[in-house]
């Protein structure tokens, strides 16, 4: 398609638009228009530079425009045309016009599987900047509710990982090291144990993903893990769990292997111990970490 016919498909797309979303728009003018008439009503909400009523079609010809030309699953379900951008130089702050109330709303990206954009809500009710609210209360009241939404993110997130529909990486030779103090050592000792010293709690990664184990203890360096024993089933597992939690959080854990009854694994002290150790355990660490 020519330069010249996509200027006059997307000037026949945006008028087609207003003739269905004209009157809020024109409404979304007045608004903008008593709004820069605050500013420290904006500033109170974290609202800056936003546009002017001038301005307000040539950026929504803009969004319009883009909407229609999406390509991605996931930003074509999320994004819609009826969003006005209100903030200059910025695609992140919008007023809803499908929504009588018209609430204004930031956009997010979460950026773990199952990835996902989201409204983060400022305002849910635009009288309630006009009519002089509570900015505190209403804050605070949207903050709760999206951090409540980000939980409930990560709540389903656990269930899919535990289920085994996310991909999980292999441990990394960053995800064990630690930043400070002596490399990592992998020895066996007298009494027949396997010991990786000087590392993080993601070490149990060098053993097989598929490795099936029954979780005894674990403990973080400050609040109470958000897992129980009975959540992980495999190495893959805990590892997964691990991340979740933040893998320098973890302090100490104690697992036995199905495969290995008669023996432990412990991680204390940036230290994890195969006692005693099963079969070619020191072989199999040292040759997973070897190849990183």
């Amino acid at each position: 398609m020519e330069y010249q016919d996509k200027l006059s498909k997307q000037y026949n797309d945006f008028h087609s638009f207003l003739l269905d979303w004209g009157e809020q728009v024109e409404k979304v003018k007045h608004i903008l228009s008593y709004l820069n008439t605050y500013p420290d009503t904006l500033e109170q909400l974290d609202l800056t530079d936003l546009h002017e009523p001038s301005t307000v079609d040539s950026e929504l010809e803009e969004w319009v425009h883009l909407c229609e030309i999406l390509e991605h699953p996931l930003e074509k379900d999320f994004f819609k045309p009826y969003w006005i951008p209100i903030v200059k130089k910025s695609l992140y702050t919008f007023i809803d016009l499908s929504n009588t109330n018209f609430p204004i709303f930031e956009i997010d990206f979460i950026f773990y599987e199952p990835f996902q954009w989201r409204k983060k809500y400022v305002i849910d009710n635009i009288e309630e900047i006009l009519l002089g609210s509570n900015f505190d209360g209403i804050l605070s009241s949207n903050e709760e509710k999206n951090w409540e939404e980000i939980q409930g993110f990560y709540r389903q997130r656990r269930i899919l990982g535990l289920n085994g529909d996310l991909k999980i990486d292999p441990v990394s030779k960053d995800e064990i090291e630690l930043d400070e103090g002596p490399p990592i050592q992998i020895t066996q000792t007298p009494d027949g144990a396997v010991v990786l010293s000087n590392t993080t709690s993601l070490c149990i990664g060098l053993l097989p993903f598929d490795y099936k184990i029954k979780l005894d203890f674990v403990e973080t360096d400050s609040w109470k893990v958000g897992f129980s024993l009975e959540d992980p089933k495999t190495i893959k597992d805990l590892v997964f769990l691990f991340r979740e939690e933040g893998l320098l959080r973890i302090s100490s854990f104690s697992l036995l292997l199905e495969m290995y009854p008669d023996g432990s694994i412990v991680f204390a002290e940036k230290k994890l111990s195969i006692y005693p150790a099963f079969e070619g355990s020191f072989e199999l660490l040292t040759g997973t970490f070897e190849s990183l």
